[in-house]
């Protein structure tokens, strides 16, 4: 790979793991049986996120770190919260409208008390419910209130990760933090060790800031790293494992410990797995998997209402299936949209794309 050329294997790589965190709700909600041969997959879909945790914390590192070494750091972090916001605050405000819109209409058709509005909407307007503020509206805006916060200590996680004397130090508190959010006593249903997502807590924060910090540390070693993990055997050993370690339940924390060499795999874009991340349905994926993640949960109900109108005329498998493939086209059709509005929205306030990261050669202190 060459400096300044785009990682497109990284978009497919979202776009794949926005899918299973899809198909990981509905099988939870019942809406979709347990699927053959990737069954174990999906019922350990809530990984996704740290993909997406691990991912952000590369991005990052790719894409704002010029900010930090060239500016004055009040401006830089000025700079970097307002694209962040940008980024996410549009498509997020309009899904929490959709969503309060459908939560009071149920309210109202069973009778139910709407006073929760008036409290409940106001700690909804900023997403920051991974950091134990307030209930959520939008079932997903825990993750993204986590990574907030990540941006928010974004200048010291950077002072930790650039230097080559703190690195070790960072890489043992992100690999302690992430046991700590593992095994933390809870009285919540877990579907495995970092399945930390209830409100009301900073678990899931630091489940977020332990691998964030893990994906800056990978950016910042990926120059050194690229050459050993783009020769063929490392590059299969490491696919290799994290394959086998998404069938096994209770590897949680190896997990996402081959995540970061993972990334860097898919900085040669020769590989098999890269090529694949990079095709043409994947790379669409990715570029509307925010819009994915945030919406599908409004979308389930829709499912569920295809599926009892088909089955008194078609066979419960093809009612299955045509449900199922309507349900994708509405949620695939709904997150372009939001996409393209969402682009709209940030190119008018940022004037850059910012979604496209590209591979720096650059050294670091």
């Amino acid at each position: 790979m060459q400096s300044g050329q785009e990682i497109r294997a990284l978009t497919g790589l979202r776009g794949l793991a926005a899918c299973l965190v899809v198909l990981y709700h509905q099988v939870e909600a019942g809406s979709l049986p347990t699927l053959p041969l990737i069954g174990p997959v999906v019922a350990r879909g809530y990984l996704s996120v740290d993909v997406f945790f691990v991912l952000s914390g590369f991005v990052m590192g790719l894409s704002s770190t010029h900010l930090f070494t060239k500016r004055p750091l009040q401006e830089a972090y000025a700079v970097f919260l307002l694209r962040r916001m940008a980024r996410i605050y549009p498509l997020y405000f309009f899904v929490l409208i959709l969503a309060t819109i459908q939560e009071v209409r149920h309210n109202l058709q069973h009778h139910q008390d709407i006073g929760w509005l008036q409290t409940k909407l106001p700690m909804n307007l900023f997403p920051l419910h991974g950091l134990g503020i307030g209930e959520r509206i939008v079932g997903t805006s825990w993750s993204i209130g986590a990574e907030f916060a990540a941006y928010l200590v974004f200048p010291l996680l950077l002072w930790l990760t650039l230097e080559k004397r703190r690195v070790i130090l960072s890489v043992i508190l992100a690999a302690c933090a992430l046991i700590v959010a593992a095994y933390c006593p809870t009285s919540f249903p877990k579907s495995g060790p970092l399945d930390v997502y209830w409100v009301g807590s900073l678990w899931p924060a630091i489940r977020c800031l332990a691998e964030f910090t893990l994906g800056l540390i990978t950016c910042r070693s990926a120059l050194r790293l690229r050459p050993f993990f783009s020769q063929p055997l490392p590059a299969f050993a490491v696919l290799a494992a994290l394959v086998l370690l998404s069938f096994m339940a209770g590897t949680d924390i190896a997990f996402v410990l081959f995540i970061p060499p993972f990334l860097l795999t898919l900085l040669s874009q020769d590989r098999f797995a890269a090529r694949m991340l990079s095709s043409s349905p994947l790379l669409f994926l990715g570029e509307v998997s925010f819009a994915v993640y945030l919406c599908h949960k409004l979308l389930m109900p829709l499912h569920d209402t295809l599926l009892a109108r088909l089955q008194p005329s078609f066979m419960p498998a093809a009612a299955q299936i045509a449900s199922e493939t309507l349900f994708w086209c509405a949620l695939l059709g709904a997150a372009w949209l939001c996409h393209r509005r969402g682009n709209l929205t940030e190119g008018l306030y940022i004037g850059l794309d910012y979604e496209k990261v590209c591979f720096v050669e650059k050294k670091f202190p």
